[in-house]
Order: C-alpha cells, then sequence, then structure tokens
C-alpha cells in the first residue's frame, strides 16, 4: 500500500494491490471542516466498482460524548450502511448500524451493540461439593 499526502495534508491519496492487477485499489480522501468530515472513495479495478465513505464527528455533547456518523455505500455489493458509534476507543461503549440494500430499504438491517467488561460483574461464586 503507498499513501501520498496532497498539498495541506487534508487529502491524499493510495494505492494498494497485494497480489496482483486484479486486486488493484486506488483510494483518494479528504478532510473537510477542520477535520469533522472526511469523504473518502475507493475505485476496485478487479470488479470496476466503487465505493463512497462519508464520516462526520459529533460533538462531545451528542449521547455522552465523542460519538460519529459514517455512511458508506458500495456499489459493488448495492449496499448502504450508516452507522453511529464512538470515535473514542476507550469509551467505545455502543453502536447502532443500519444496513439496506439500495434497490430494497425495506430490507434494511438494524444492529444495536453495547459493550460491556466481564470484569465489573459482580456473579455468585460455583462451588462443586466432593464426595
Amino acid at each position: 500500500k503507498v499513501t501520498h499526502a496532497l498539498g495541506d495534508d487534508l487529502a491524499s491519496i493510495s494505492l494498494e494491490a497485494s497480489t496482483g492487477l486484479e486486486d488493484v485499489k486506488l483510494g483518494v480522501s479528504k478532510d473537510l471542516n477542520g477535520g469533522d468530515d472526511k469523504v473518502s472513495t475507493t475505485f476496485h479495478a478487479d470488479s470496476k466498482s466503487f465505493s463512497l465513505d462519508w464520516t462526520h464527528q459529533l460533538g462531545s455533547s451528542f449521547a455522552g460524548g465523542g460519538r460519529q456518523l459514517a455512511a458508506s455505500v458500495d456499489q459493488k455489493s448495492q449496499q448502504v450502511d450508516l452507522t453511529l458509534e464512538s470515535s473514542d476507543s476507550d469509551n467505545d461503549d455502543w453502536a447502532v448500524k443500519l444496513s439496506a440494500p439500495w434497490s430494497s430499504p425495506k430490507d434494511a438491517d438494524i444492529t444495536v451493540g453495547r459493550k460491556f467488561s466481564m470484569g465489573s460483574l459482580k456473579l455468585p461464586a460455583i462451588r462443586a461439593k466432593g464426595e
């Protein structure tokens, strides 16, 4: 993978290939609004398709702080994904994801996830009785 920053370091172009020309990916990304928004597109040479991604950083006052909203459209799979999750890996507590084929939005899948630590649970001790 080769990545090169363009101009003001708010834009970059990347070229990626692992086994040959059939899996070449060409990507372009651009930070907008001081880094609060990022738009990127990737062209996949093998399928002659593209994907488009947009990420928006939400303020710390939204839903408990540090969230990001991401939208992704993939031409090959004809899928649209919307994700709301924490932008802080230390506070990655919950996320919501909506995935739908763009030809049939009524078939959308909605996933709500909540992370927790087993160390914070107080479980009763279980003991086996000896003979």
